[in-house]
């Protein structure tokens, strides 16, 4: 069993006021995840800390990234998830048709390296200082980046070679940071797609070239804003591997779950 990752990144068309998109996700788009499905083991949403008046959110960077933990890949592909998308209700299609993007990726979760997250009824010994994307004390600052590899001249350049590269390149990560840092997470992508105002729309080819995507926690915005960060982790001595698309995130909110034991179940669909 492959334990599977959901990153979803959108940004609100003008048509759309932050108050309509914040009520749409907690009313009915998380719920309809977290209080129904035990698949979705956590569920977090960030709002972007580096943009400024001359970098401000649109397309190409949205300024909200949904993200959540998934038992198995094999839920991407089950009906209790993907009749989510089939049968959305009159206001989720609204919302959607009014969403300046939507990027989406689903993918396997090849590691995580660093603490272990925190967990009520474990001893302070073992206990991490965040409890990751779940309730509790949850990561405040991450940084995401997607990568690839780009295999050397004596490569042979398969997946299992790609993959080997990305994961040693995360643990000499784990290895490098400092005190602020609390985990890596290396997701390896297996579909991505993307909406504009509802319409579907393909993916350049330099987006596509990117297999990987990467989630970096950290206890405090001094580390995860630090040029010693983006030095250590985004500028890889290794020129086989290639960063792109840094961003940098805030929590906004995480959400209880059913997988967690700390939602009510849902049992009504939203018409």
């Amino acid at each position: 069993m492959a334990p599977g990752f959901l990153a979803v990144a959108s940004q609100p068309s003008a048509q759309l006021s932050l108050e309509e998109f914040h009520a749409w996700y907690d009313e009915e788009h998380i719920p309809l995840r977290l209080n129904r499905l035990a698949s979705f083991h956590s569920g977090a949403r960030y709002h972007a800390v580096d943009l400024d008046a001359n970098a401000k959110a649109d397309e190409t960077r949205p300024g909200w990234m949904a993200m959540y933990e998934i038992d198995d890949t094999r839920t991407f592909r089950d009906e209790s998830y993907t009749g989510l998308r089939l049968q959305r209700s009159e206001r989720e299609k609204s919302v959607i048709n009014r969403l300046e993007i939507l990027a989406r990726k689903t993918g396997e979760v090849l590691g995580v390296w660093g603490e272990p997250e925190s967990l009520e009824g474990t001893s302070d010994a073992v206990r991490g200082r965040t409890t990751g994307l779940k309730v509790g004390k949850p990561s405040e600052w991450i940084i995401t980046h997607e990568m690839k590899i780009i295999p050397g001249d004596n490569a042979e350049g398969t997946d299992v070679d790609s993959d080997r590269k990305a994961q040693e390149w995360a643990e000499s990560v784990a290895h490098k940071e400092g005190k602020g840092w609390i985990r890596t997470r290396l997701v390896k992508v297996l579909e991505s797609g993307k909406t504009k105002m509802g319409a579907n729309t393909e993916l350049g080819k330099e987006e596509e070239s990117f297999n990987y995507f990467a989630v970096h926690e950290y206890f405090d915005q001094q580390s995860a804003v630090s040029r010693e960060t983006k030095r250590l982790v985004g500028e890889p001595e290794d020129p086989e591997v290639i960063v792109g698309d840094w961003r940098i995130w805030k929590l906004h909110k995480v959400y209880p779950c059913i997988a967690q034991g700390n939602a009510p179940v849902l049992t009504t669909a939203f018409i």
